[in-house]
């Protein structure tokens, strides 16, 4: 249950989102009033490539165009709230959506100039200049949501749905904004309505909900992981309410099941892996139970020991998922031509040496074994070469989000063989970090190896569970809430990853060992 006075913050949160939607309407209704104001100039306008939809780097152009102050992960969050078919760009009826105002109908005389005039063009900046302002203001009240320990999802959403039906209607969002000393709430709730329901039924379903409370910030995505934000809200029906369509989540979960696992075998998914990512799942489904009962006092603390290496690796690998987030909002970064400029001869892979002569293109010179260290553990097939997937598992984000936006974005010619300068020392600072991962994961194995009669296959047999010939990730799990330290899905695929280096969903003997084995004696 939410005190009163994260309440009152859910509230402000609601009432900022209403008032978005009335200023932009009023500034909508200013633009259609413009003399030859058609939306479909204005969306060619808008469509700077000729896609015949609307990019993030159309968007971004647009803004910069107009001398417009933004930071680009501001852009991206625009794009994400007006794409309702979440495909990643906008189309004619998206556009229509947020640029007309919210009870306009389109009228057969709605044709101007071929060519967008002055006047459209400066209205039209207005509605992106709102958009804008209050993308900050909103995300400032979710991250104060965010913050607060007694502030979960669930009780947010059950604190709304006070009819228990599953979904948030027009009429209990009047009767909470009720509740909470809001008298006139129709305006209030229309405005709220068109700018969270996604696919226009007149209700809130739980996602949609979701979207409107996650702070976008990734910093605190993983407080509402750890509060359980995939559990749908239980859902009890009585004889005179009809069940609804399955657009919201509205089935009563059996006590005994446990909430699904959104885990992804990797950030770079290609055809040839989704039956690896079924596995993994299958994989899942039982419970481990760590075999530890026979290991002596020194083998505990040895476990101890690969626990405070999965925690260091858990955190080095948030700093790089930021950096790898910020490289993917930069629209002249794609991973194929940064893995070109280390592949000058256009061979598709990238010897030790070329890879040495790529980092010192960025003026990156690393100290000692740091390059081999890289290098070993990028190689994922063990051959000696990096080609382009082991780029991408560099590179890409774990977000569905963000990775979407760079897998789908097309290298610009303009931008060929030359990063801005920002980018670059985002490129620098990725490897940098990877350096150090790797020399403090290569300073902790040796620890671990030096310790008297250590053997890593006895920390083997005490993770594998059961008749099992491999390692799932809920060993991994166990282990870490043995030492008190309990992760989010996020932070746990992460770190089987790591260990799983041919990606096929399990960790076997070998992959076990290696990865605990010094590189270096």
């Amino acid at each position: 249950m939410l005190s009163p006075i994260t309440e009152d913050l859910l509230v402000s949160l609601f009432l900022s989102i209403a008032e978005r939607e009335k200023q932009a309407d009023a500034i909508r209704q200013v633009l259609i009033e413009q003399p030859n104001f058609d939306i479909n100039v204005i969306f060619e306008f808008l469509d700077r490539k000729r896609n015949s939809y609307i990019t993030f780097s159309d968007i971004i152009l647009f803004l910069r165009d107009e001398g417009l102050r933004f930071e680009e992960k501001e852009a991206y969050i625009l794009l994400k709230e007006w794409d309702v078919k979440n495909e990643g760009k906008l189309d004619f009826e998206d556009l229509k959506r947020w640029i007309l105002p919210s009870r306009y109908e389109m009228k057969n005389y709605d044709v101007g100039s071929a060519r967008i005039s002055y006047e459209v063009e400066y209205t039209l900046t207005k509605v992106f200049e709102n958009e804008l302002f209050h993308i900050r203001v909103n995300e400032e009240t979710r991250i104060r949501l965010a913050e607060k320990q007694d502030f979960t999802l669930i009780d947010a959403f059950r604190s709304i749905d006070d009819d228990y039906c599953g979904y948030i209607t027009p009429q209990s969002l009047v009767r909470f904004l009720q509740r909470n000393g809001i008298k006139q709430c129709d305006e209030l709730v229309h405005g709220i309505l068109h700018r969270l329901d996604k696919d226009n039924d007149g209700n809130l379903n739980y996602a949609e909900f979701l979207d409107a409370l996650i702070p976008n910030d990734p910093a605190y995505q993983p407080k509402f992981l750890a509060r359980k934000i995939d559990e749908p809200p239980i859902v009890y029906y009585t004889p005179n309410r009809p069940k609804r369509s399955n657009k919201s989540p509205q089935r009563k979960r059996p006590k005994s099941a446990r909430p699904k696992s959104s885990q992804k075998s990797s950030r770079y998914e290609s055809p040839t892996k989704s039956k690896n990512i079924i596995t993994r799942n299958k994989l899942q489904v039982s419970k481990s139970k760590l075999n530890i009962s026979n290991l002596r006092k020194t083998q505990k603390k040895e476990l101890v020991m690969l626990a405070n290496i999965f925690q260091d690796h858990i955190i080095f690998d948030k700093d790089l998922e930021k950096i790898r987030d910020q490289l993917a909002l930069r629209l002249d970064f794609t991973i194929p031509e940064l893995f070109f400029l280390f592949s000058p001869d256009s061979s598709g892979h990238i010897s030790e040496l070329d890879f040495e002569n790529g980092l010192r293109l960025f003026s990156i010179l690393p100290q000692g074994n740091q390059s081999y260290l890289l290098f070993r553990r990028y190689d994922g097939n063990g051959d000696g070469k990096l080609d382009l997937d082991d780029f991408y598992y560099i590179f890409l984000p774990r977000s569905c989000n963000y990775s979407h936006l760079l897998k789908e974005r097309i290298a610009d010619p303009k931008f060929k063989g030359r990063l801005s300068i920002e980018t670059q020392n985002l490129v620098r600072e990725c490897f940098r970090t990877l350096f150090i991962v790797e020399e403090s994961l290569e300073g902790m194995r040796q620890k671990l190896n030096s310790r008297p009669n250590f053997d890593s296959s006895n920390l083997y047999e005490a993770l594998v569970s059961g008749q099992s010939d491999y390692i799932t990730i809920h060993e991994f799990r166990d282990v870490l809430r043995r030492n008190n330290y309990f992760p989010t899905e996020k932070d746990l695929d992460a770190l089987f990853s790591f260990f799983d280096t041919n990606r096929d969903g399990k960790v076997t003997y070998i992959e076990f060992i290696q990865a605990l084995s010094p590189k270096f004696s």
